[in-house]
């Protein structure tokens, strides 16, 4: 699942999407929302009495808004892993650096992030973060913030014991680009509107131009690899499993 949101007239739009196992982009829900954390566990609610199954454990993309992160947390407990989007969290720590700085820490960044293994991407950002501070130490926290979501693909592989995962994985699964992408859609059908009546007729055209834009949305050609990656979701939720890579 992802969640984002969209400004539409001046007011946020909530949207979460589905991927299948078989690499399907599902819309489940557009919500007339905030990103505050009571909103967002409403809409989480409507989602599971809508037949939402989450099975043995799901992943979750998100940016870092504490709010989602909050209503996924308490809404899923034991069935979420939560994955920060690499590409906010990037563009976060570069608004702390001079502009001179960008190139360096973006190709260090995504090092980093191709890495195969948990340990090997710590290792490399808990490096890049102490290059970092000495520049700006509020860069170096805003790296350091949620580090441990930002490298939950990185577990999931590392415990499945299957590298390519983070190759084949990475760019659909790491950041919300699938979300934004649609969001992009839904801006171009609402471009030349400059006056909305009220929520209710926001709401409605919203939908309308989702269910235009959903069987547009193009399939992640990795099915082999996404029902791998499920059962790299199931052993790493296994409390064991999560002790020892965290051990190690």
């Amino acid at each position: 699942m992802m969640i984002d949101g969209i400004e539409l007239g001046g007011d946020m739009m909530i949207i979460a999407l589905g991927i299948t196992n078989h690499g399907e982009k599902v819309i489940l829900i557009l919500y007339a929302a905030t990103e505050n954390h009571r909103p967002i566990k409403a809409m989480l609610m409507r989602i599971k009495e809508r037949g939402f199954k989450v099975g043995s454990g799901f992943l979750v993309v998100i940016d870092g808004s504490k709010g989602i992160h909050k209503a996924v947390s308490e809404s899923f407990p034991k069935q979420a892993i939560i994955q920060r989007c690499v590409w906010h969290k990037f563009k976060n720590v570069i608004s702390y650096l001079p502009e001179k700085h960008h190139q360096w820490f973006k190709e260090s960044y995504y090092e980093a992030l191709e890495s195969g293994t948990y340990q090997m991407a710590m290792t490399l950002l808990s490096k890049l973060a102490k290059e970092v501070r000495i520049i700006n130490e509020s860069a170096a926290k805003s790296l350091l913030e949620g580090v441990e979501e930002l490298l939950s693909l990185h577990k999931i592989a590392t415990v499945k014991k299957d590298p390519r995962l983070i190759k084949y994985l990475r760019i659909s699964l790491s950041t919300t680009n699938c979300i934004e992408n649609l969001n992009s859609g839904l801006r171009r059908h609402f471009g030349r509107v400059d006056r909305w009546v009220n929520s209710n007729q926001r709401s409605r055209w919203l939908a309308a131009a989702a269910l235009e834009l959903e069987p547009r949305l193009k399939k992640l050609d990795t099915q082999k690899k996404l029902v791998d990656f499920y059962e790299g979701i199931q052993l790493y939720l296994k409390p064991i499993n999560r002790k020892q890579l965290l051990s190690s």
